[in-house]
């Protein structure tokens, strides 16, 4: 533990504290750019008079050589605004809403002063009315990377999902049959990982475990068909990563979805609450048939003569009982220390259960004389449950956005037991089979990921101004957008890291076999 505790000591001081820019003596790209920081803006804007919070009000961020918009947002119900990622320099934050009148502030970004508040923006109504406003955003549905195809459902206007499941059909290189068991261009070896992290819910009844996420806690699906160095060897297709949103909000919010059918019934229940930078998430959701379903089997064969009379008949008649449910709960919880470190801890637990009783009886008849009849009974039960904590501490730098420095930790355990039971009633004897299992797993999980991004970006990303909009005859001042013509280049990057894994299974399995004859002793 000490050894691995030096390591962390050396490796985020080598990462975290070098100031000095390095050359890359093959390309003469800088490593470190000491001139450009990135930076955040937040704000919050209300009514002049009442001083009551604007929603929905356009906010923009101005190059103040150039005079071009390049970004832009809205505020939220509570009137608050927030950016990140503006590189270091000199802007206008322009502020408008229908009815009043614009408001421009001028700000600067620097390395002494990454992060800009605007505690109170007033807007004062204005006598100037336009005919008709139209605003026009487009969002990526599908996202061509180096290593990886990601697909955003939160983008795609004709998505309808209930889980994950669903989520996943529409994901790019994916198939999913009817009973949810998912392919990666037609193979089934897949690794499964949520937020970059391999998870004990995920590691048996997959397709159960994927009908048990809802769709409205899926931000993206990267389906990664060239796994880099941090990913385990598993999954020789590929690795489906389900990113789940981090909800921030300001406030309280709770949603409750489900619906209930003799088929299949799910409900959800959620609970967010948060104030700055600090939120909690509770979750809670079932999912299965909570009602048995029966089925019955009728089956007869009949044996003629050259008489066409009946010399054999073969009766066999079955019934099954069968029901499972699941749950899965847990609370995640986020604080950020700064708009660049943040630190996010979750908790989660569930499981599976369910039961199936057959019976079948069978008889047979020789000139209708009983020579054979036989009765089976088979009860099985089985209960899975899991367990996992997870710990995140991700550091990003004002200098480069892209420059990650992340700890995780994480723990889960995995608790299974099964039993069946099986008797067959003869005639002469009674057969009694019992078969058992009982499974506990443990694993212990410390990773440490470095990312540094060097070399120049290339972009053919093009601005254009979007042609004036028009009030009462006079061209706005600002008017434009930000139109893409491509892909943008990340350049080059180096990944490196460290992981330890401690794993402790234990798996026992036993049976008990019992002939009891007329005489009622066991052979």
């Amino acid at each position: 533990m000490k050894n691995i505790l030096l390591i962390i000591i050396v490796f985020c001081t080598i990462f975290t504290f070098g100031k000095q820019p390095k050359v890359d003596a093959f390309s003469g790209a800088t490593w470190q750019n000491s001139k450009t920081t990135y930076g955040t803006v937040t704000g919050k804007v209300t009514e002049e008079i009442s001083s009551k919070n604007l929603a929905y009000a356009n906010v923009s961020i101005i190059d103040i050589k150039s005079k071009k918009i390049i970004e832009g947002t809205v505020t939220s119900e509570k009137g608050k605004f927030n950016f990140e990622k503006i590189k270091s320099g000199k802007y206008i934050l322009a502020v408008s809403f229908i009815g009043y009148n614009t408001k421009e502030v001028e700000f600067e970004i620097t390395s002494k002063n990454p992060h800009i508040k605007f505690k109170k923006i007033t807007l004062k109504q204005s006598s100037k009315t336009i005919s008709e406003i139209e605003i026009n955003e487009e969002k990526a549905v599908y996202e061509n990377k180096i290593d990886k195809i990601v697909y955003n459902p939160a983008n795609d206007v004709n998505q309808n999902a209930d889980d994950a499941t669903d989520v996943l059909r529409k994901a790019p290189l994916l198939s999913v049959d009817l009973d949810g068991n998912v392919s990666l261009r037609g193979s089934n070896n897949i690794k499964f990982l949520i937020n970059g992290k391999a998870s004990t819910f995920l590691t048996s009844d997959i397709s159960s475990a994927l009908k048990m996420i809802p769709a409205d806690q899926i931000k993206s699906v990267e389906v990664i068909t060239s796994p880099g160095a941090k990913y385990d060897g598993e999954g020789d297709a590929g690795i489906v990563n389900i990113i789940t949103k981090k909800k921030i909000i300001d406030g309280y919010k709770g949603t409750i979805s489900g619906s209930i059918g003799k088929r299949v019934s799910r409900n959800n229940l959620n609970l967010t609450i948060g104030k700055n930078n600090f939120g909690v998430s509770i979750r809670g959701g079932m999912f299965g048939m909570y009602w048995p379903r029966i089925g019955n089997t009728e089956y007869t064969r009949e044996d003629w003569n050259d008489n066409k009379d009946t010399t054999n008949i073969l009766k066999r008649n079955g019934e099954t009982y069968s029901r499972w449910t699941g749950y899965r709960s847990g609370i995640d919880m986020y604080y950020d220390l700064d708009p660049f470190t943040s630190l996010t801890t979750s908790f989660s637990f569930g499981g599976r259960d369910k039961f199936s009783n057959d019976s079948t009886q069978m008889t047979y008849l020789q000139n209708k004389d009983t020579i054979y009849n036989f009765k089976s009974l088979v009860n099985s039960k089985s209960t899975s449950n899991q367990i996992e904590w997870t710990s995140d501490f991700t550091k990003k730098y004002s200098n480069h956005p892209d420059r990650e420095l992340s700890v995780a930790f994480q723990i889960n355990g995995e608790f299974e037991n099964e039993k069946s039971e099986i008797k067959d009633f003869r005639i002469q004897n009674l057969i009694h089979t019992e078969n058992s299992s009982k499974g506990t797993g443990g694993e212990k999980t410390f990773q440490i990921d470095y990312t540094h991004p060097f070399g120049k970006k290339k972009s053919n990303v093009k601005e254009e101004e979007d042609k004036f909009s028009k009030e009462k005859g006079r061209r706005s001042k600002y008017s434009g957008k930000l139109k893409s013509k491509g892909p943008k280049s990340e350049g080059n990057k180096i990944e490196t890291g460290i992981k330890h894994i401690t794993r402790n299974n234990q798996f026992n399995y036993w049976t008990t076999y019992k002939d009891t004859g007329n005489n009622g002793q066991i052979s």
